[in-house]
């Protein structure tokens, strides 16, 4: 019962991480984030993954950080929080797995801070993605393999319709 409580929290980080996709208004998505990666970050800690229960963690300081940043690009937002992300990958002394993680958020950040949609995605597809489906896959994440998987999927369908309707306006 206490391990599909655990991994109920993972779905709901994952549910809320998808949902959050659906806003245009950057206020209510990081907003949204910033709950997901709580989700995550007591799901991670009750699987015993404490460098993925930090970094979720401090992706809510990134969330409220950058809502309420005046700044269009976070710049103090985007350094403190991978600050954050190197110590909390030391302090846990999680492996190479953490190092993998730690890598895949710092990534992520910058691709969302760079801001341009295109180059974001494929940062996410190639590397962000894959690197945290390798970290849930070993620390028995559903939630996290869900997520993961969704992200995948809809950056290819945004790929194959982005490509298909610039071939159809084209002829």
């Amino acid at each position: 019962m206490k391990m599909i409580l655990i991994q109920a929290l993972g779905v709901l980080g994952a549910v809320l991480s998808i949902f959050a996709y659906q806003f245009k208004d950057n206020r209510k998505y990081f907003t949204i984030l910033a709950f997901s990666g709580f989700c995550f970050g007591l799901h991670f800690y009750l699987l015993g993954a404490f460098t993925g229960a930090l970094l979720n963690f401090i992706n809510v300081i990134r969330g409220f950080g950058n809502t309420f940043e005046k700044n269009k690009k976070p710049y103090i937002t985007l350094i403190l929080t991978s600050v954050l992300y190197i110590a909390a990958t030391v302090f846990t002394h999680g492996g190479a797995l953490a190092i993998l993680a730690c890598a895949a958020q710092l990534v992520g950040s910058i691709g969302m801070f760079w801001g341009h949609e295109t180059g974001m995605r494929i940062l996410q597809f190639t590397f962000v993605s894959p690197a945290w489906l390798v970290y849930n896959f070993f620390m028995h994440s559903i939630g996290g393999i869900l997520c993961e998987i969704f992200n995948m999927t809809s950056i290819l369908v945004y790929f194959v319709r982005t490509r298909l309707l610039k071939q159809k306006i084209s002829k």
